[in-house]
C-alpha cells in the first residue's frame, strides 16, 4: 500500500461522522404537539366558558354578560379601532415604565447586595414602598407630574422597582462562599466579581423578580390610566364601567390580563433561550 493511500485511509477514518438531523415538523404536526401538551388547560377553558354561558344565559347582562356577549363586545371594539388604540397607549406606558424599573431596580439590588451599609440605609425605604398600596401614590404623583404620559410612566416604574431590587439583592447575597474565595484567590476586582460570578448566580432570582414586577407594573398601568387620565386599557375599563356596558368592560379587563400573560410568556421564552441551564436546573 502506498503512503498516499495510507494517508487517505487515515484521513477518512479520522473524519467525524455527520451529526444526525432531526426531521423537520410541519405546521400541523407542531400545532398537534402543542395542543397535546396543553390539552388539559384547553379543555378546562372550554368547560369553564360553557358553564359560564349556560349559567348566565338568563341573567341580566348588566350584572354578568355571557361569553358570547363579551365576544361581540370584542368584535365591536376591534371593528371601531378602540381596542387597538387603547392597547398601543397601554403598551407605551408599560414599555417605558417597566424598562426604567428593570434598570433602576437591578442597579439598586446589586448595590444593596454588595454593600451592607447600602442595604441598612435603603432597606427601610424599599420595604416601605413595597408595602404601599398603588392607589395611595396617585395623588402624590399627580401633584408632582400632573396628568399625562410622564405621570403614568412614573407610577408604573415606582410600583415595579422594588420587587426587582429585593430579588436581585437576594441573588447577589446568596453567592456561594467557594465562589467568593475563588474570586479572592484570583484577585478579581469588584466589577469583575459582580459581572462574572455574582450576577450569573443571581439570574434565577432576578428573573423571578422581573416576573413579580411585571404583574405589579400592569396593576400600576391600569390604576394610572383609570385615575390620572382616562386613556389606554384602564381608561377603557373605567369608561364602560361608568356606562354600565359590562360586556365591553370585561373585554377590556380580559385584554389587560392576556397582555400580561403574553409578556410573561415572552419573558419565559427569552430566558429559556438565553439561560437554558436555568430550565434544566428547575426540571
Amino acid at each position: 500500500m502506498s503512503k498516499a493511500n495510507a494517508a487517505q485511509i487515515g484521513t477518512s477514518a479520522a473524519a467525524p461522522l455527520p451529526a444526525p438531523t432531526r426531521p423537520r415538523r410541519g405546521f400541523f404536526q407542531s400545532f398537534g404537539a402543542w395542543f397535546w401538551d396543553r390539552r388539559v388547560q384547553i379543555m378546562s377553558v372550554v368547560i369553564f366558558l360553557t358553564l359560564w354561558e349556560v349559567a348566565c344565559r338568563n341573567v341580566n347582562p348588566i350584572l354578568m354578560p355571557t361569553p358570547s356577549r363579551v365576544f361581540k363586545a370584542f368584535a365591536d371594539l376591534i371593528t371601531r379601532g378602540t381596542l387597538q388604540e387603547a392597547f398601543v397607549i397601554s403598551l407605551q406606558d408599560m414599555a417605558y415604565g417597566y424598562f426604567i424599573a428593570v434598570v433602576v431596580g437591578t442597579t439598586l439590588g446589586i448595590v444593596m447586595g454588595r454593600s451592607r451599609t447600602a442595604e441598612k440605609i435603603l432597606s427601610p425605604y424599599v420595604s416601605f414602598f413595597m408595602a404601599t398600596p398603588t392607589i395611595a401614590l396617585v395623588p402624590l404623583v399627580i401633584i408632582w407630574f400632573g396628568f399625562g404620559l410622564t405621570a403614568r410612566v412614573f407610577l408604573v416604574a415606582t410600583v415595579a422597582i422594588w420587587a426587582i431590587a429585593i430579588n436581585t439583592m437576594t441573588g447577589i447575597k446568596v453567592t456561594a462562599r467557594a465562589m467568593r474565595e475563588v474570586a479572592h484567590a484570583f484577585r478579581l476586582s469588584e466589577q469583575q466579581y459582580v459581572r462574572w460570578m455574582a450576577l450569573p448566580n443571581a439570574i434565577p432570582y432576578m428573573l423571578a423578580g422581573y416576573r413579580v414586577a411585571l404583574g405589579r407594573a400592569v396593576v400600576g398601568m391600569i390604576v394610572a390610566e383609570m385615575t390620572m387620565e382616562l386613556t389606554g386599557l384602564g381608561g377603557l375599563v373605567m369608561i364602560y364601567g361608568n356606562a354600565f356596558k359590562t360586556a365591553h368592560l370585561i373585554a377590556g379587563v380580559i385584554t389587560s390580563a392576556v397582555f400580561a400573560v403574553a409578556v410573561a410568556g415572552l419573558m419565559d421564552v427569552i430566558s429559556d433561550r438565553v439561560f437554558p441551564w436555568i430550565k434544566g436546573q428547575s426540571a
